[in-house]
């Protein structure tokens, strides 16, 4: 992404220490939940935003106003469509009751329409509050002038380095929004990006102002104008010897297997291992929808075992798979609040197991230190020149709570990506291999500094 090339849609250059910056132009727009009674015009003003009528009546059902809901940091617990019979004010649709009661509707309940017939300055109907596209679009500053030819000053703060001009860092040669990735009312794959990063837009998942697509990932673009080292692992390459150490890691994630395998045939597919621990601590609906997205999967419904249901069931989380699993239909879940399901246990008719896969990646073991005296090193890992550099030392408390709570919806993004963090009893706890560092998940292996005694 790093060429050089003219009239780029953002250029960086340093001629005579004169520096240029022009700005990409980009237009992006974000959903934002207004005040009770606020109209859209209002809630984007206020942001000096504009209201996008055409993305306003783009939500026509009610997996898009879960997903313009949860852009806009609340949730519907419940939705409807309106049919343009109960006043004007839900024909200000998309719309999430605010209030303790919204007449009849509880707190959290969304309305859509399917005929939009909203409008960016209409009112919302009372108690609820209005959800909104409001549209950002930055324009590029003039250029700076060209400094003259001859011996003028280069402007300060910036002074000519002593041995020359440093190149200037090359912006990418093209920057795109969309990932590829498609979305519904979950939104978008957290290992697409952050919520500050990607968002869901008529089901395509696209990057924010700031962010270009990168194998499908939105990745800032100022970290691609940097020259940096791979942070993942780190090589360091001495007098031709290349020394890699990677971290030790464990990660659990949900996989949905086919209708009736175990979760050990599951998981041995893989070449991981099952965690009775992760399967048993799925107790409640929001744990065991929470899993299905996990997996890939999704949940219509759920339902609690009692234990009466017969042995497949006693293997819970499952989730229908089949068009109809006797009278559940196809995305009904289950799960249980005495969880006794066992890692090689086969579902109920119809279901496929949700099953908890670890992995663990072990470091190699340290070369055994060479003997004194004038004995070679072994091959292939010669001593450093220069004797042994300190070992890293682990961080002195590795806590896995961040001190966030979840649901069914899973932690928020802003505390780590799925591989990072997962729900556990509604709490948001962080994957081994990782630490909670201000409530946010962090490798340990970025933890690890090199310390004089």
């Amino acid at each position: 992404l790093l060429e050089v090339e003219e009239d780029a849609t953002a250029e960086v250059a340093v001629k005579e220490g004169a520096a240029v910056a022009l700005d990409d132009k980009a237009s992006v727009t974000n959903w934002y939940m207004g005040s009770v009674g606020e109209s859209c015009v209002t809630v984007c003003n206020t942001k000096h935003l504009s209201c996008s009528s055409s993305e306003l009546q783009s939500v026509r059902d009610w997996q898009q106003v879960w997903s313009a809901a949860s852009s806009a940091g609340a949730s519907c617990t419940m939705s409807w469509a309106n049919d343009g019979k109960h006043g004007q004010g839900f024909d200000n649709s998309p719309l999430v009751c605010n209030a303790g009661k919204c007449g009849s509707d509880s707190k959290g309940t969304c309305t859509y329409d399917t005929s939009p017939r909203s409008t960016c300055d209409g009112a919302p109907a009372a108690g609820f509050s209005r959800l909104c596209p409001c549209s950002s679009s930055s324009s590029s500053p003039s250029p700076s002038p060209k400094p003259p030819s001859g011996n003028s000053q280069s402007p300060s703060p910036s002074p000519q380095p002593p041995f020359g001009n440093s190149p200037s860092p090359k912006p990418p040669s093209t920057c795109k929004a969309d990932t590829g990735g498609t979305c519904s009312w979950m939104g978008c794959a957290t290992s697409r990006g952050t919520k500050t990063q990607i968002q869901c837009t008529t089901k395509k998942c696209l990057c924010m102002a700031g962010y270009c697509s990168v194998n499908g990932v939105c990745k800032k673009a100022a970290e691609l104008l940097e020259v940096e080292e791979d942070a993942t692992a780190e090589v360091a390459v001495k007098e031709g010897a290349a020394v890699a150490l990677d971290d030790k890691a464990s990660v659990t994630n949900w996989y949905m297997g086919s209708v009736g395998e175990s979760c050990v045939t599951v998981c041995n597919t893989k070449h991981l291992s099952c965690s009775s621990s992760e399967l048993q601590s799925v107790r409640d609906w929001q744990q065991v929808w929470s899993a299905a997205s996990s997996a890939g999967a999704s949940c219509t419904m759920s339902w609690a075992n009692d234990g009466k249901h017969g042995q497949g069931f006693d293997n819970s989380p499952l989730v229908c798979n089949a068009g109809k699993c006797g009278s559940d239909s196809k995305g009904t879940c289950t799960y249980d609040t005495s969880p006794r399901s066992t890692c090689d246990g086969a579902p109920a008719a119809g279901f496929s197991r949700l099953c908890p896969c670890s992995s663990s990646s072990s470091s190699p073991s340290p070369s055994p230190k060479p003997p004194s005296g004038n004995s070679q090193s072994p091959s292939p890992s010669p001593q450093p020149p220069f004797g042994n550099s300190p070992s890293p030392k682990p961080p002195s408390t590795c806590k896995a709570d961040t001190g966030g709570t979840c649901s069914w919806m899973g932690c928020a993004t802003s505390r780590g990506t799925k591989t990072q963090i997962q729900c556990t009893t509604k709490k948001c706890l962080c994957m081994a291999g990782y630490c909670s560092v201000n409530g946010v998940c962090k490798k340990a292996a970025e933890l690890l500094e090199v310390e004089e005694d």
